[in-house]
């Protein structure tokens, strides 16, 4: 679903703002609230540093 979406890279979740992260857990369903729990975008961020820096 994240490809169909456009995102292929974790710098690409890294960048998401509140809003998208709506609109990917209502797109989600049920297992859209593990965005937040499991902090997607603070370790996208750790992982996108980590793969460029």
């Amino acid at each position: 679903m994240l490809l169909a979406e456009g995102v292929a890279h974790f710098a690409d979740i890294a960048a998401w703002n509140k809003e998208d992260v709506t609109g990917f857990a209502g797109r989600l369903g049920r297992l859209g609230a593990r965005i937040e729990a499991d902090d997607w975008v603070g370790q996208a961020r750790k992982l996108a540093e980590g793969a460029h820096g």
